[in-house]
């Protein structure tokens, strides 16, 4: 929701006047942001983020939330120290969605603390002597001089893609703000970034239902709630809809609120592709959705169509077929939406409970929690051995209002978004949405009981309400790594950057891919993950090197913007 960068020097001259209309040392302070020195904090540009800039005698602080129809501007505030202390309590204050920056006086140091939703988390990494934040952690990378990968964790990456929900990312130099949690940076004391984590949030306790209980009609109403926060009746809505249930739930609540509802989406191929298009038609006919689809099989994962949307700060972390929804952004973007409501939170909320599952379903929940994950066969056996003696003492944020799944789901994919001046809507994963379905009984849960008997209720088929060949990406991903993206990979680990750091080796890592591309099962998730890698440690050498066009650049500058 921001970005800044906070140069010791600039702090230490931070300060309360006498004369309080000369608060700060030369600089701007305008629509855009606040600037001094070489520092700046800019709050992304968007009609539903809004910022506000406290000025009390003993700090100065920007708050960044989540506001509709905010409109766009920083609202400058004049405060006692009091008065400021309460103004940032009262903005993290659930459920609101915010990051806030607080500069003390006097020692410059800096206090970052975000809100509970994660919509779009920032990330910290320091450059001489400033500390740099951003909604895309890509930007920072490319501003580091030496990006020095996490071998316990980037192990992990190539395993399985488990990465713990934590402040500690794939780079050991980058570090996550998660959700509630603070980060203090003190210039005096060494520079360092420490981050505070929050006390547990507490599961909501399950409550008994009354006899005549409308369980749809409750929940209908507190996603109604949600969602009219971003959609006035009359006004256009934009939606994501993939023909599942999650999708179809949001696109439906949206168009209770208004007539004027724009659906989009990525259809598969084949049978399942089909299916999922009969879906989509049912859906569109029923509620009067303008639809727009794009064949996900025109936007591989590393095709060249699309590749702008992966060359653009990439991330390994980020979501894998951005390719495909990039370009389906676009379409958003063209149809006149700057925000959208996507489907994300689905699949966790309806959570079960640990002590809703049978004795076996437990053994089966045990088992799968301390099986030892094998690394690939191409990993280097030291670099394998430091994985295993050290994924469990990696630190973990504590529980959270939202299941971690979620938390980490809207991180990858909030820079797709942003990138293209789009704030994604996730109702489903709203701490409201997320504690009505965490308190209702087992019944309602259990095989997403609420979703289908919520869209039975509208009047839609059984072939919505239960698909018998729900959409999956994975034959998409396949397809890519052993066609459209062969060449770009097969030159990728030719000669591996992650063989150079003793994480892999690179003639096992060519022949295992070359074994695959030629139909040997394997998983492909670690040929993915290592390609991500790769691409995120060559940076701009993997443009011109690897072949790829970069005509469609939109990043920024980072190493202007963070000089």
């Amino acid at each position: 929701m921001l970005r800044f960068r906070l140069a010791a020097a600039d702090l230490a001259g931070l300060r309360w006047p006498r004369a309080a209309e000369n608060l700060l040392p030369p600089g701007r302070f305008g629509p855009h942001g606040l600037s001094f020195g070489s520092s700046f904090i800019e709050p992304f540009r968007h009609r539903a983020v809004s910022a506000s800039l406290l000025r009390a005698p003993s700090a100065t602080a920007v708050i960044v939330a989540e506001q509709p129809e905010a409109g766009q501007g920083l609202r400058e505030v004049i405060c006692s120290d009091g008065e400021l202390a309460d103004r940032l309590r009262r903005a993290h204050a659930p459920p609101r969605e915010l990051i806030s920056v607080e500069i003390q006086h006097g020692n410059g140091g800096v206090i970052v603390t975000a809100g509970l939703c994660g919509a779009a988390p920032i990330y910290l990494t320091m450059r001489g002597d400033a500390l740099l934040g951003d909604w895309d952690a890509g930007a920072l990378l490319r501003a580091m001089p030496e990006r020095r990968l996490d071998r316990v964790l980037a192990v992990a990456a190539l395993t399985d893609g488990g990465l713990p929900y934590s402040a500690r990312t794939l780079f050991s130099d980058l570090r996550l703000l998660t959700e509630r949690g603070r980060a203090h940076w003190r210039p005096q004391d060494g520079q360092s970034i420490e981050i505070i984590y929050p006390q547990p949030a507490q599961r909501p306790r399950l409550r008994a239902l009354k006899p005549d209980a409308d369980v749809p009609g409750a929940f209908i109403g507190v996603l109604r709630r949600t969602l009219q926060r971003w959609i006035a009746p009359g006004r256009p809505a934009y939606c994501e809809l993939s023909g599942g249930l999650d999708s179809a739930i949001v696109a439906g609540i949206a168009r209770t609120l208004t007539d004027n509802v724009s659906t989009f989406g990525l259809e598969l191929d084949g049978a399942m592709g089909a299916a999922q298009r009969e879906r989509r038609r049912v859906l569109a006919a029923h509620f009067g959705f303008a639809d727009w689809a794009l064949a996900a099989s025109d936007y591989p994962p590393f095709g060249a169509n699309g590749a702008q949307h992966r060359l653009t700060n990439p991330l390994p972390w980020a979501e894998c077929y951005l390719e495909g929804f990039g370009a389906l952004l676009g379409e958003v973007a063209c149809a006149g939406g700057d925000t959208i409501a996507t489907g994300l939170g689905g699949d966790e909320l309806f959570h079960v409970r640990w002590d809703e599952l049978s004795a076996s379903e437990r053994a089966i929940e045990t088992a799968s929690v301390t099986a030892e994950r094998h690394p690939p066969d191409f990993v280097a056996a030291a670099a394998a051995r430091d994985y295993v003696q050290g994924i469990s003492d990696v630190d973990r944020a504590p529980p959270a209002p939202l299941v971690t799944s979620a938390l980490q789901g809207a991180a990858a994919a909030a820079p797709l978004y942003l990138r293209q001046g789009i704030w994604p809507v996730s109702p489903l994963a709203a701490p409201d949405v997320v504690q009505f379905c965490a308190s209702l009984p087992l019944a309602w849960r259990a095989q997403r009981r609420l979703e289908r008997d919520t869209l039975a209720r509208w009047g839609l088929p059984k072939s919505v309400t239960h698909p018998d060949m729900p959409e999956t990406f994975s034959p998409l991903m396949t397809a890519a790594l052993r066609g459209a993206a062969r060449p770009l990979l097969a030159r990728l680990f030719a000669e591996p950057a992650l063989a150079d750091l003793g994480l892999v080796d690179g003639k096992r890592l060519a022949q295992t891919y070359a074994a695959y591309c030629a139909g040997e099962r394997h998983d492909e998730w670690p040929f993915y993950a290592a390609a991500m890698l790769e691409l995120t440690l060559r940076g701009e050498e993997a443009v011109g090197s690897l072949g790829w066009d970069r005509t469609s650049d939109h990043s920024i500058n980072s190493r202007m913007l963070y000089r």
